[in-house]
């Protein structure tokens, strides 16, 4: 009994070892599994929930390379779309006008049969260029006074292809800087902020701010201006870029005293020579207004 008693301790110490090491090895694995990767079924793609990122406090959607729903643009893209989106705006608009013969001036008796625009047949079609928000609350003010008959440019020419800076680039989202050039009439001198958003897979304005030269001067160079003018005028207008000149004083549209955002001083004028027509102007850089010039000018100024 006593030979038999000191193998039984030998068999429960061994029994007691196996089982000790078989419990550190079953603890060690499952804190690996408690630590590592969720199963392949519940990540991705083919997992249950899915979530999208949420935005920061700067309105960032966390990281824009991650995989997943959304869009990102580059700056060719973006001044792309945004010239489509306010090209299809402007032509919404017309089209709309012709088609319900509609006028904002009520009562006019040069125009028989027009009728006040209507913000609700309009609705539909501007939301293909600009969402709900923008559509409610800054184009339906656009259409009620759109059709006036007048030389007044509602919706601005935003010269993309001259100047353009994409200021932010997130998914479904980007902001773009451009400047509206003045044409003939005097509508331009203007800096334009916008801001467009991907909605189901259409890009759409969202938001947009233009700033007079008087707050925000735009800054032309000679150069900027020259493309303008290969880009939207004759091509047998041909000019030739004289020098930049500093002149004194308010000047505004076409070299008249401007009371309303008037610049009062030194102001750079750069003077080009119309070879077609055979007359020298001068465009305000400031402002991108066009003024006259004579040769008195050029010995005048330096």
């Amino acid at each position: 009994m006593k030979k038999w008693g000191k193998w039984g301790v030998y068999i429960s110490a061994t029994i007691l070892m196996v089982l000790s090491v078989g419990y550190l090895i079953f603890s060690y694995n499952n804190e690996n599994n408690a630590n590592g990767e969720e199963p392949a079924d519940l990540v991705g793609g083919g997992g249950a929930v899915n979530e999208d990122p949420q935005a920061d406090d700067e309105g960032n959607t966390g990281d824009d390379n991650a995989e997943g729903p959304g869009e990102l643009v580059d700056e060719a893209q973006a001044i792309t779309i945004t010239h489509d989106l306010l090209s299809g705006l402007r032509e919404t608009f017309g089209r709309l006008g012709e088609e319900y013969k509609w006028s904002s001036v009520q009562d006019d008796w040069e125009q028989p049969g027009y009728t006040e625009p209507d913000f609700e047949i309009a609705k539909p079609h501007l939301l293909n260029y600009a969402t709900e928000e923008f559509t409610v609350g800054t184009l339906r003010g656009i259409l009620m006074e759109y059709y006036c008959f007048c030389d007044k440019l509602f919706i601005p020419d935003l010269h993309l292809d001259v100047r353009a800076e994409v200021l932010e680039v997130h998914k479904n989202l980007f902001v773009i800087k451009g400047i509206s050039i003045a044409n003939e009439l005097g509508n331009g001198g203007l800096t334009g902020y916008l801001t467009v958003k991907n909605e189901d897979g259409k890009w759409k304005i969202d938001h947009w701010q233009w700033n007079n030269f008087s707050d925000e001067p735009i800054n032309l160079t000679a150069d900027e201006y020259l493309s303008y003018r290969d880009l939207y005028y004759e091509a047998d207008d041909k000019l030739t870029f004289v020098k930049t000149i500093k002149m004194t004083g308010v000047i505004g549209f076409d070299g008249e005293p401007m009371y309303e955002n008037a610049i009062e001083g030194e102001i750079d004028v750069h003077v080009f020579y119309n070879e077609t027509y055979d007359y020298y102007f001068g465009i305000a850089a400031n402002s991108s207004y066009s003024l006259s010039i004579t040769e008195s000018d050029l010995e005048k100024y330096q």
